[in-house]
């Protein structure tokens, strides 16, 4: 949320006793003063705030010309917060990383745990010229993109098996397509990794390696590199899917954004460590031409399982679970 000065000293005009008064009262006020209609997402958003230490509850609507806050008449919430006034003060101001107070939970979320991502687009103090060159800005920067990563990998894992010879091609063309196809894109250290080992394994194999110690291999170094990735400030996920947070930059100030990638890296990192073992065994049977397809169910089992808990995992940190 926007760092400003906020004043909780109640409103004059709220002193004549028609309106609810206290610096809770006044901070959701001036809250909603300062909401951008811009970010409104087309339908009206409610947050539910709840002061425990003071027992008042209000609702905050954001709606698509005004946000407007009242202590009656409650709807159904979009997204509840409890919070002792104190907390949510001091994240409002900036003295206190929101993400970082939910971790330590010091405040609990229940509802659409969206809402939370979007809070600093909602409430920013920021100039109309400043906001169009900030978004003109990130708009122009470029992004990153999985599957560059994955392209000389998939030709590894599913052109060796089935041809030694043209796999092998198959895997040096797709390394060094990667730059050509990423022209426009942003490139990350795990995109240059893989050019790098998609193009060595590939031309072991040409050069006469056995294609059934070389396909493990590859499996093993891709969940190394992900492994490995878990210990660094980055986690490997993240350096792709911080793109949807608004740039890596800002992603990386969430922490629990980064503990989210870093558990869903570990996880991927497992899965490919352990693939090497039936890979073995599958190559020398019949199957063994299909390989690489048949070893593709899992991580379709696993991206269905990356999409659920990067939703639940934030929502259940959130609600003190």
């Amino acid at each position: 949320m926007a760092n400003a000065s906020w004043e909780t000293d109640e409103p004059a005009d709220n002193r004549n006793g028609t309106l609810p008064s206290g610096p809770a009262w006044a901070l959701l006020k001036q809250m909603a003063a300062i909401y951008d209609p811009t970010a409104w997402i087309g339908h009206d958003v409610i947050i539910e705030f709840v002061f425990t230490d003071r027992g008042e509850t209000y609702q905050m609507v954001l709606g698509k010309d005004n946000a407007i806050v009242r202590d009656d008449g409650f709807t159904d919430y979009t997204t509840r917060i409890e919070t002792p006034f104190s907390v949510w003060n001091d994240i409002s101001s900036g003295r206190l990383n929101g993400a970082q107070a939910m971790m330590n939970h010091k405040y609990k979320v229940s509802g659409d745990f969206n809402t939370m991502l979007h809070m600093d687009d909602y409430f920013s103090i920021r100039s109309e010229s400043g906001l169009a060159k900030q978004e003109e800005k990130y708009t122009a920067e470029k992004k990153t993109n999985m599957n560059l990563m994955l392209l000389p990998w998939l030709a590894v894992w599913i052109g060796l098996p089935i041809n030694p010879l043209w796999g092998g091609f198959a895997g040096v063309i797709a390394s060094a397509l990667v730059p050509v196809f990423g022209f426009h894109r942003k490139f990350t250290p795990y995109d240059v990794i893989s050019i790098f080992l998609g193009a060595v394994f590939s031309a072991t194999v040409l050069v006469g390696a056995p294609v059934r110690i070389v396909v493990p291999l590859a499996y093993f170094a891709f969940g190394l590199m992900w492994a490995l990735s878990c210990l660094q400030t980055v986690p490997l996920s993240a350096w792709y899917s911080a793109d949807n947070y608004g740039g890596l930059k800002k992603a990386l100030g969430n922490p629990l954004f980064v503990r989210t990638n870093r558990i869903l890296t570990a996880c991927w990192a497992a899965l490919y460590l352990i693939t090497p073992v039936w890979t073995w065994f599958l190559m020398a049977s019949r199957f063994g031409a299909w390989t690489g397809l048949i070893n593709s169910l899992c991580p379709a089992a696993m991206g269905l399982f990356t999409a659920w808990f990067q939703r639940w995992y934030p929502a259940k940190v959130a609600a003190g679970r």
